[in-house]
């Protein structure tokens, strides 16, 4: 399939996926190489979208093409080295420099975030990212993201975490969760 945003893309094989869509490895008509997400246009999904400006956030996967293509959302990112889940199914625990190191990246990106008032919400080994070595979050999805509450708003800006293992309310009103 090739994709037509702002440059071609040639799009191959699935690597990956999730909830809200697909991921497959891509290549511009230039020759760079990415991964892009195709997002089924289904009602809400356009929210996807919301997070491809975030520009000077550190250590956060980058959108560098965007658009939409049939009926779907198309997300183009660089093409990461590995993920984090990947890095420790081929090489076990992480000794403490390492750790100290991933954690650093990870904090600076979620400082950065925090900074603009947007939360992750969905961090795990699957979703930071080795770019240009760093590791990076990769947030692009509005169910890994949201806007914190501004103040004044009458929204609880420190809403309670509900759930169990593998899953938590996404709904921070007390009567949406168990």
């Amino acid at each position: 399939m090739t994709l037509a945003l702002n440059k071609g893309w040639d799009v191959d094989a699935r690597i990956g996926g999730g909830g809200f869509g697909a991921v497959f490895e891509a290549v511009s008509t230039d020759g760079e190489k990415a991964a892009v997400k195709l997002v089924p246009k289904n009602p809400g999904t356009e929210r996807e979208m919301l997070f491809t400006g975030l520009a000077g956030v550190r250590n956060v996967v980058p959108v560098i093409d965007s658009g939409e293509h049939e009926d779907q959302w198309a997300l183009v990112m660089p093409r990461a080295e590995k993920s984090l889940r990947d890095h420790l199914q081929d090489h076990g625990r992480l000794p403490l420099n390492e750790a100290v190191a991933v954690l650093s990246d990870v904090a600076e990106a979620l400082t950065d975030l925090k900074d603009r008032e947007v939360v992750h919400r969905d961090l795990k080994p699957e979703n930071i990212l080795l770019l240009g070595g760093r590791w990076s979050a990769a947030v692009r999805t509005s169910a890994e993201l949201f806007r914190a509450p501004a103040p004044g708003s009458g929204l609880p800006v420190n809403a309670r975490a509900q759930g169990w293992p593998g899953f938590v309310c996404r709904d921070p009103s007390p009567s949406a969760c168990p």
